[in-house]
């Protein structure tokens, strides 16, 4: 692949990141995004899955965005290399934290330049364990108009896959949970190790046996 100069990918990707700005002031839609975007483009969410080509993009942007209207995701710096973008930003959930802070999600956007002002791929990158506990910490829930994420990541796959309501975005609101059931376990796990140890050490065989 041609390497740009880094001036006009640079330039590319602020025309972006102004679109993101007007969505944010209302005089833009998030599909408008897909316009920054090659006709065999690729975008990948960790939510949503994978979209191939500038009309899927488009109604994938709008559709995960439906019901999200009072979200925002400031960028905090970005870098190139070569053809290379790697933007990092906040997922912002709504509301403020008791100190008046926000609920930051550091997010990551991993772009590739593909010329004339467009880009042929993008994948979203954040910690979704963090976000699920920001989700829950905020209070914030999923209105009604949501659109769910498909269930299989997979094109090929979406359209046998049934869909649920919202139950992506529940399922991340109960990951935090399961992460520490699965702790839970870990110890319970270890501490039965420890005592099967100490019966191997022990002379009398019916307690260690009582210890498996």
């Amino acid at each position: 692949m041609k390497v740009y100069p880094e001036e006009e990918v640079r330039a590319a990707w602020n025309n972006v990141l102004e679109t993101r700005a007007k969505i944010a002031r209302g005089e833009a839609g998030w599909a408008d995004i897909a316009a920054h975007f090659t006709e065999d483009a690729v975008y990948i969410d960790p939510v949503w899955g994978r979209y191939e080509g500038r009309a899927a993009i488009a109604k994938f942007m709008h559709e995960c965005m439906v019901g999200f209207d009072d979200w925002r995701f400031p960028t905090l710096w970005s870098v190139v290399k070569d053809n290379l973008i790697i933007c990092a930003f906040w997922s912002r959930v709504p509301g403020r934290r008791p100190n008046g802070g926000h609920y930051d999600c550091f997010s990551i956007n991993v772009s590739i330049y593909a010329g004339n002002g467009e880009f042929c791929y993008e994948n979203d990158i954040f910690n979704m364990a963090e976000l699920a506990q920001l989700i829950q910490q905020s209070g914030w829930k999923p209105p009604a108009h949501s659109h769910a994420p498909p269930p299989a990541p997979d094109p090929a796959d979406r359209k046998t896959a049934r869909r649920g309501p919202m139950r992506n975005i529940k399922q991340l609101c109960r990951y935090r949970s399961c992460i520490a059931n699965q702790k839970s376990r870990r110890r319970l796990l270890q501490a039965r190790k420890a005592r099967h140890r100490r019966c191997r050490c022990c002379v009398n065989s019916k307690c260690h046996r009582v210890a498996l």
